[in-house]
């Protein structure tokens, strides 16, 4: 179940990580090293909205099941009922909230490095999923059956990205101020 969960997280990275630089290009040397000289204003990027709430609900996708996978087999360890319930609680409550603010975080920094403020975002992921976790008790939703993981996952991946990018967004910093550049042949 370890190598599952490994496996998952492990694709999820490599996914997110290979898609970025396809999505923000950024400019080559040859482009630094024009023969004119040509001053420039640098161009400041906002983050696409659809690609973050599409890389957050993808590793939505992945993160919820493996999460509920887990700790569902975390859960039939112990015969305490606290020493059962901790650690599954915690690893459906803390695994999908990580991994989607995490992929949105590194697409959205690659638009301008310390702009966005991590934290707060997950904070408010964590407490999504509890909203999501908490409903699914009340409605009796059981994360041990096939429609049960399907509900939950489904929810997952509509209510932490939404909640994530709007947090984003909402704690962005202003981008610095920066001065013109000269670029030339020298």
């Amino acid at each position: 179940m370890i190598r599952l969960l490994a496996l998952g997280l492990l694709t999820l990275g490599s996914v997110s990580f290979a898609a970025s630089p396809r999505l923000f290009p950024q400019p080559s040397v040859l482009t630094l090293l024009a023969p004119e000289v040509a001053l420039t204003e640098p161009q400041i990027r906002e983050p696409h909205v659809p690609t973050l709430l599409a890389s957050g609900a993808f590793a939505a996708l992945i993160a919820t099941p493996l999460a509920l996978a887990v700790g569902a087999e975390i859960g039939k360890g112990p015969k305490d009922l606290y020493a059962a319930l901790v650690p599954s609680l915690l690893t459906t409550l803390l695994i999908p909230p990580l991994a989607v603010v995490l992929t949105e975080w590194m697409v959205a920094e690659r638009t301008g490095k310390g702009r966005f403020r991590l934290v707060p975002t997950l904070l408010v992921a964590i407490l999504g999923q509890a909203a999501i976790m908490g409903a699914g008790v009340l409605l009796g939703v059981n994360a041990t059956t096939g429609a049960g993981v399907a509900v939950i996952t489904l929810a997952s991946a509509v209510v932490l990205p939404t909640a994530t990018t709007a947090m984003l967004k909402l704690t962005e910093r202003p981008p610095a101020v920066s001065v013109p550049v000269l670029s030339g042949n020298f």
